[in-house]
């Protein structure tokens, strides 16, 4: 059986499944490895020297971890062996349903159509302008303090805001919704996670239900479009 990066008291593991070869276990937590505790770049470049490039960890409830980008893009475009409907670690009794991440093609190509628009690479090239400006304004307002903390400062924020002009969302819940996607990130409780979950998704359903009740008189073609 292959080493654990676990720390000991952190991490319940579940029993292993008679199925899976022992040459193939390798116990790692993708929530709270003590691997990603002081260098996550680092922590990561261990995982891949060390690991199989397919494993298997009790960590979570015990699921399989594919650790090679040649097999990950494999996977990913064999939809008739792996499907999208599932991706809640540890499995949940109601998992969630995302459109279009837990759909396969072909029911997802018209979401992802709709995406390409906003996210494809010539819709993201002509977002360069608009990026330089707002870190510029970010820069301008924390220069006077000489000092900040660059993820809460500034990284965090400056794709949160560009994302929420692309979605059509309002920059004055900025602070509120990117304070929820943080939580989601970093919360390693299963429950609490899917609570704070819950949570984003009632308020992004609100969001765009005064969309949509704000569009009511466009055609169903002009709506889609825009």
């Amino acid at each position: 059986m292959a080493q654990s990066t676990l720390h000991p008291l952190s991490t319940k593991l579940a029993p292993l499944p008679d199925h899976v070869p022992a040459d193939l276990v390798y116990d790692f937590d993708f929530i709270g490895d003590r691997l990603f505790a002081k260098d996550a770049p680092a922590g990561l470049a261990r995982l891949a020297a060390e690991a199989p490039p397919v494993f298997y960890t009790r960590a979570n409830g015990g699921h399989w971890v594919i650790a090679a980008p040649k097999l990950m893009e494999e996977v990913s475009r064999s939809d008739h062996l792996f499907d999208s409907a599932r991706s809640d670690i540890p499995n949940s009794v109601h998992p969630q349903r995302l459109i279009p991440t837990n759909l396969d093609r072909p029911a997802n190509l018209p979401f992802r159509m709709l995406l390409l628009r906003r996210l494809g690479p010539k819709a993201v090239k002509d977002l360069e302008e608009r990026v330089r400006v707002e870190a510029r304004q970010r820069i301008a307002g924390l220069r006077a303090s000489g000092k900040c903390e660059l993820v809460a400062d500034f990284a965090a924020p400056l794709p949160a805001t560009v994302f929420m002009e692309q979605a059509g969302m309002p920059l004055e819940r900025r602070a509120e919704f990117q304070g929820l996607i943080h939580a989601t990130l970093q919360e390693t409780d299963r429950e609490k996670r899917d609570a704070v979950t819950a949570r984003i998704i009632v308020g992004g359903n609100g969001h765009w239900r005064d969309v949509g009740v704000a569009r009511v008189n466009l055609s169903p073609a002009s709506a889609t479009t825009r």
